[in-house]
């Protein structure tokens, strides 16, 4: 059996594959990694500070009791901001075909999680790629209906931002209402990647201006 990576820390260590086919990965540098999984309908957390040969399993990340009626989960990317222990990572709840995302943070790489509810809509379930984005532990951005929203208090509230011509005509009149990836650089550099909801055509937009205006690239 592995030793535990985090000794001092409520982890259960897994020598074992991880039971799941719904996985998210991302490695900070050569050793040190992370993994969002379902694993028997639940979210999960794991961590490796040995490049993978063995993965730690948080019983600190899921509290089942702040959930109600949810019909399964979906978990986001681990993000952790400029190769530090502060990160966070967005878990969906699905009730009927729609979906509604929330957040956890971690300031000490992933030994403790704090959970933040979201004041923002249920999307359609089909637009998983929907999940806002943060660009640090405090702001970070959100987009449904051809609107974005933002905020700057680690999503505790939301702003509406003036509605844009053209980020409007393209996912509402032009049809493109899927959202497949929201990413930004900076606070103000970012990029969306959206598709009709056959999913056979796609247009990527960019905004220099933290999401005010956007533009077809």
């Amino acid at each position: 059996m592995s030793t535990p990576l985090f000794p001092t820390g409520p982890l259960t260590t897994s020598t074992t594959p991880i039971q799941t086919n719904s996985v998210s990965m991302t490695f900070s540098n050569e050793k040190i990694g992370y993994i969002s999984a379902i694993e028997f309908g639940q979210p999960e957390f794991y961590v490796t500070r040995n490049g993978g040969i063995s993965w730690n399993k948080s019983d600190q990340f899921f509290d089942m009791s702040k959930y109600k009626n949810c019909s399964g989960f979906l978990t986001g990317t681990p993000t952790f901001f400029n190769n530090s222990d502060i990160g966070w990572m967005p878990v969906g709840c699905m009730r009927n075909d729609t979906v509604k995302y929330n957040g956890y943070f971690t300031n000490d790489g992933g030994k403790t999680w704090a959970y933040v509810p979201f004041d923002i809509d249920w999307i359609a379930e089909t637009n998983k790629g929907a999940a806002p984005f943060f660009v640090n532990s405090l702001e970070g951005w959100n987009i449904h209906n051809g609107t974005v929203y933002h905020t700057t208090n680690q999503g505790k509230t939301w702003t509406a931002l003036p509605v844009n011509g053209k980020l409007n005509d393209v996912m509402v009149n032009l049809e493109y209402n899927q959202v497949v990836k929201l990413q930004f650089f900076t606070a103000k550099f970012g990029w969306l990647l959206v598709a009709k909801s056959d999913g056979k055509r796609s247009l990527l937009m960019q905004t220099v201006d933290g999401g005010r205006s956007w533009r077809v690239l």
